[in-house]
């Protein structure tokens, strides 16, 4: 049987987790107090859509972490001191080095451990699936599993141990994500790793034009992968990929009411390219 996923979160890198919550209370979200994760280094709080999907802000808890680790890729040795660390671990803070804003995106899976399997015998790379846990603080713990593909334009893979916080309503009308665009750098490349994690081939049409780049689209339930590579100029897509390397550039998201439709200021946002679009 192939694996069914669902898009599950997006993960968005903030300085400073109390003031994005207030950015994004300001923008129309309705926002979830969280709690600390990965041994109490970092801290989070969520957006939850009626669809299960949600966006997470992620920040670490103390400040001069981030600017520490940034001195030492400039320095060369970040990869080395993170070589003992799991894969996951490591695709985490070497992501987190480029610069604040889309981070990484995760999607659901209703049994990990056969979908895990079914992606390595397709030929994917994968580190898991490992137990992670977060202390809510009202002490309640999350837990979930997780797996994590050495390639960093696929998404890892969620499955939850204990069960999520509900869905919430919003005052902007937000209900869900609508689709993910992810910045590649040899298209024909990622769609063959994107065949190995899914089990299907991609999708016609485009559900997310850009100028100057080639797409292609991965159909996930109710949402869409887009991924982009530039054949142009298409210097935001070019930069993002000099930047940042591979992985999410834009997230898109439904909303029921029209008057919030659009792009949403970046700097309110953190630095995500985030776009409300009517249902």
């Amino acid at each position: 049987m192939e694996p069914r996923y669902s898009f599950d979160h997006a993960m968005i890198l903030v300085n400073d987790v109390s003031l994005a919550t207030t950015g994004y209370a300001g923008l129309g979200f309705t926002i979830l107090e969280g709690g600390q994760v990965g041994n109490g280094w970092l801290q989070n709080a969520g957006v939850l859509f009626l669809d299960g999907s949600y966006v997470e802000l992620l920040g670490f808890r103390r400040r001069w972490v981030l600017p520490a680790l940034r001195i030492l890729k400039r320095a060369g040795l970040l990869s080395l001191i993170l070589s003992r660390r799991s894969w996951i671990e490591r695709r985490f803070l070497l992501k987190a080095t480029a610069s604040k804003g889309l981070l990484d995106f995760a999607v659901l899976s209703g049994s990990i451990e056969d979908d895990v399997g079914l992606a390595r015998r397709r030929g994917l790379g994968l580190e898991g699936p490992l137990s992670f846990t977060l202390v809510r603080p009202d002490g309640q713990d999350i837990s979930w599993l997780q797996a994590s593909p050495y390639a960093p334009d696929v998404p890892f893979i969620v499955e939850y141990v204990t069960q999520r916080s509900a869905g919430e309503h919003h005052p902007n009308g937000a209900e869900g994500v609508a689709g993910v665009t992810v910045a590649v750098t040899d298209l024909d490349a990622s769609v063959a790793r994107y065949r190995q994690l899914l089990g299907v081939d991609p999708s016609e049409g485009a559900a997310s034009p850009l100028p100057e780049a080639r797409t292609v689209d991965f159909a996930l339930g109710s949402s869409t992968i887009t991924l982009a590579t530039p054949v142009g100029k298409s210097d935001s897509l070019r930069g993002h990929l000099a930047r940042r390397g591979e992985g999410p550039y834009a997230l898109r998201l439904r909303t029921t009411k029209s008057g919030s439709a659009g792009m949403l200021d970046p700097a309110r946002t953190h630095g995500a390219r985030l776009e409300l679009v009517p249902e």
